[in-house]
Parts: structure tokens; sequence; C-alpha cells
């Protein structure tokens, strides 16, 4: 338990795995404790267990073990270094309202009935606010409104799209949000890079 928590520390919270060699530092100083601490239970229990030999044989197990939960991390946690950063303090104050696990840029924000669903980067969480709220509290933020129940990130957007006379927005979540009339003109002055 205690493990798996700091595991989810360091890699969410912290975005400690950006760096292969703070990951190597910890990797080696948390060996070293590991089968120091084991080699001294082992010395208490077993009479012919031998100091120096026995903590290096459990140094290498510990290492490759470690070795093996860091790799398995670090290509399953989602890490931060390639998402962009909150824009704004009014989206930073707005991302501590969701889930820690998912607060991440934002992506686009849908009113359901008194309710959001907030997409980011990391996932989406229902809260409890009006979308008018959420719109003022984001008014410095790179985003805007496309539709009455629509909110999207300037930087999520993919690209227009129009079909039937529509005009949608292709968003890096896999949505395809809606534009109202009365905002098309000003989607279409957007310069998507």
């Amino acid at each position: 338990m205690v493990l798996s928590v700091t595991i989810n520390d360091i890699a969410r919270n912290r975005g400690f795995l950006r760096s292969p060699s703070a990951i190597i530092g910890l990797g080696l100083g948390y060996g070293i404790v590991v089968s120091g601490l084991i080699n001294l239970l082992n010395l208490a229990v077993f009479p012919g267990w031998t100091f120096w030999q026995g903590w290096l044989v459990l140094i290498a197990f510990v290492l490759v073990v470690e070795a093996l939960i860091f790799a398995v991390i670090w290509l399953l946690v989602p890490r931060r270094q390639a998402m962009a950063q909150p824009n704004s303090q009014g989206e930073a104050a707005f991302l501590n309202r969701l889930k820690p696990d998912i607060r991440a840029p934002l992506q686009r924000i849908e009113s359901q009935d008194h309710y959001l669903l907030v997409i980011t980067a990391l996932g989406q969480d229902l809260i409890l606010m009006r979308l008018a709220d959420a719109i003022a509290e984001l008014s410095q933020t790179d985003g805007f409104q496309v539709h009455r129940s629509h909110w999207v990130a300037r930087r999520a957007i993919i690209k227009i799209v129009r079909t039937d006379g529509r005009m949608l927005l292709s968003m890096r979540d896999g949505a395809e949000v809606p534009v109202s009339r009365a905002y098309q003109p000003m989607v279409r002055a957007l310069k998507l890079g």
C-alpha cells in the first residue's frame, strides 16, 4: 500500500518520471536501503550469512526487480511532460475542482443539465457547476464557447469539419463538438496550427 502510494505520487503528481537520471538515482537509493535492511534481517536469522557478499547479492536482486517495476510504470503511466501546462490562473483554479488524477490541461467542457462534463488530457470528471460560471472563470484561458452547451480549449482542436451544412470541431479526445451559427464566424477566423 505504501509503495503504491509512493509510485503514484512520483508518477503523477510530481512528474518525477521526466528524467531517467532521477529514476536511476531513486532506484539506487531505494535498492541500497531495502537490501541493507533485508541483509541485517538475514544476519539475525541465518547464522552462516556473510555481510558484504550477501548484501551485494541482495542489491543486485533488488535493482533488477526495481528496473522491471520502473519500466512498467514508464510505459503505462501518462507523462505530463508532453502536455501543455494550464495557461491561466483561472484554468488552474478550475482544475482544482476535479479529481486529482485527471488534473491536466483542459480539452473541452460539455454542459449536461446542472452538471459539467469536464474533459482534460488525462480523463474526464462530472462537476456541479453552470457553464456560464465556468466560462467566466476561464475568461483568461485560450478557449471559447462554441455552442450553448460546449466550451473548447483552442489547443485541443484538431480541425474544423463541415458536414451537411453543420460545422463541427474535431477534438483531440475524439469527440466532434457542434458549433452554433452564432459562433461560426469566430470559428472560421481561427488559425489552427
